[in-house]
């Protein structure tokens, strides 16, 4: 008799409320210069298909480089990069299940490390770095 392994189902659900997704929170910094708009597009688009949805927090040297309006129609959230004032306040943001940050560079890992918070980024960063699990993949130069 064969016993067929259990399906694992990629598409995990939320207990607390009625909605069925998990949240990633996407850090882009400006570390690594290779990261396309391309690059964070098919991110974004993986993750959706795992079931999840995708916050995009920029450092503000990023937030430059990439199609803020694209990344905001794909996920179906603003890509947010400053502290929010009042006036601009597009309601609160969705808890965060994990975190991902692409692009640190070495001063981005000692911020972490030290609880420096230069920008807002790196203030959601240190705020929540011991209650979400978070991954961090770094900016190497070729040396």
């Amino acid at each position: 008799m064969l016993i067929e392994p259990p399906v694992v189902t990629a598409k995990p659900t939320r207990t607390s409320t009625s909605e069925a997704f998990k949240m990633l929170y996407l850090f882009v910094f400006d570390g690594d210069r290779a990261i396309s708009m391309d690059d964070v597009s098919s991110l974004v688009a993986h993750v959706h298909a795992c079931g999840w949805r995708v916050r995009e927090i920029s450092s503000p040297q990023a937030v430059h480089r990439l199609d803020c309006s694209g990344i905001e129609r794909q996920t179906g959230l603003p890509v947010q990069f400053d502290h929010q004032i009042p006036s601009r306040s597009r309601g609160s943001s969705p808890k965060a299940d994990a975190m991902l940050v692409i692009g640190a560079t070495t001063s981005v890992i000692h911020s972490l490390a030290s609880g420096f918070s230069g920008n807002y980024a790196m203030d959601v960063l240190n705020e929540a770095l011991h209650l979400v699990p978070t991954a961090v993949l770094a900016k190497v130069d070729g040396r």
